[in-house]
């Protein structure tokens, strides 16, 4: 079983739901109990031996949010990102094989997108420190800081502060 995702005909991404649904149907294509020819019926019980076990993997995977490690994890993560589809985005992204600046880069777009702030921030700190040169990341940095800083405040506050600008009181 090289690839239990392709093994059960379902994509990376695939949740829970869709696992099982892929699984049951392949059972009852499978089950030896089925199919009357003896000879087609071995080979039935080894597949569906190899079913189980990769049902086994990618249910574990898709329920823990970690699991084996996709080759082009980064390239996917950044298609679902494109498409709105965050919490798919992240799940892939976590099981990226390497975690390099492209990698933090991304990984702070989505929590942005996701309204996590805090920590986009420090994925965007731990991108520049592996490549200090790219502006995009000194710049979602940036955003992700602004919107910290909004969160942290209350409109009060917010209001307060306009008024001593707008009146020039310290107050």
């Amino acid at each position: 079983m090289d690839n239990p995702y392709a093994t059960l005909g379902v994509p990376p991404t695939a949740n829970a739901t869709q696992i099982r649904s892929a699984y049951r149907t392949l059972v009852k294509r499978y089950h030896p109990d089925m199919i009357g020819d003896p000879a087609r019926r071995e080979t039935a019980q080894e597949k569906l031996i190899e079913i189980n076990l990769a049902y086994e993997k990618v249910l574990r995977a898709a329920q823990s949010g970690g699991g084996e490690v996709i080759p082009d994890a980064k390239r996917v993560a950044a298609s679902l990102y494109e498409r709105g589809q965050h919490d798919a985005a992240l799940r892939i992204l976590a099981r990226a094989d390497e975690r390099d600046a492209e990698w933090f880069g991304l990984h702070g777009r989505i929590l942005l997108a996701l309204k996590q702030p805090a920590a986009a921030h420090e994925s965007f700190r731990a991108a520049i420190r592996l490549d200090q040169g790219n502006h995009a990341y000194r710049q979602g940095a940036l955003d992700a800081a602004v919107a910290v800083r909004k969160e942290s405040t209350t409109p009060a506050d917010r209001f307060k502060d306009w008024v001593k600008r707008v009146l020039g009181r310290n107050k």
